[in-house]
């Protein structure tokens, strides 16, 4: 059944690459309001997701197909615990879960470089002829695209940091055990909290100054940041 999860991983992997990558370069420095607080963390963060997945991928197949010589090399290199993978590395419910984040997260975020198309830049920034844009997610909550990247870090975090994951199972890398669990999920909601919290009425700020009226009769309409009908 392993072999049925190779789609789902790599789809998470398209989910948090979306996330992470910038759609457009940089802004000119007269249009950036303040730098972009994952120009170091981005790159790291989309590495560790792709090599965990691609990890993954890799043990599934050369426990699916030993016979294939490079196989064995593959188990050698990535399984350093005592376990079969063929029966470790399966489908399980917080994989699951955090498939669907991710994959969700990815889609927001996506539809939200669509959407502001050259305007969505890492950067806070007032691009030359800015105007707002309310079409599109931004006309359910006014901050989609962090909506989409903390469910994406939510999805990623599920997808790794389960028993029946590499990165737990395979690695030796993390401890099976509820501390460590808990440890790692503390330092990713710290990580993704002071990067996206104190964005939030930063960005508010500015677009309010940048467009007055027409920034508060959406705000008017479009109450909530990132969950509608919650925050």
């Amino acid at each position: 059944m392993s072999l049925f999860k190779i789609p789902f991983l790599l789809s998470t992997i398209w989910g948090m690459h979306t996330t992470l990558t910038p759609p457009h370069p940089p802004p000119p420095s007269n249009e950036i309001v303040a730098p972009d607080g994952l120009k170091i963390l981005a790159p790291l963060l989309k590495l560790g997701f792709w090599a965990a997945g691609l990890a993954e991928v890799a043990v599934i197949l050369a426990s699916r197909y030993p016979q294939i010589w490079t196989s064995q090399l593959v188990l050698r290199m990535l399984v350093h615990r005592p376990i079969d993978p063929k029966a470790t590395l399966e489908m399980t419910y917080p994989f699951v879960l955090g498939w669907f984040f991710s994959l969700s997260g990815g889609i927001i975020r996506r539809q939200c470089y669509l959407t502001l198309g050259r305007y969505f830049t890492f950067e806070l920034s007032i691009r030359k002829d800015h105007h707002l844009v309310t079409s599109g997610p931004y006309s359910i909550v006014r901050h989609p695209s962090y909506t989409g990247a903390a469910f994406a870090a939510i999805g990623g975090a599920l997808s790794h940091l389960n028993h029946a994951s590499w990165a737990v199972a395979c690695s030796g890398l993390i401890p099976d055990s509820p501390i460590a669990f808990a440890s790692l999920w503390l330092f990713a909601a710290i990580v993704a909290g002071s990067v996206i919290i104190p964005r939030l009425p930063k960005e508010d700020d500015m677009m309010r100054r940048e467009f007055g009226e027409e920034w508060v009769r959406w705000a008017r309409n479009v109450p909530f940041r990132l969950i509608p009908g919650v925050y």
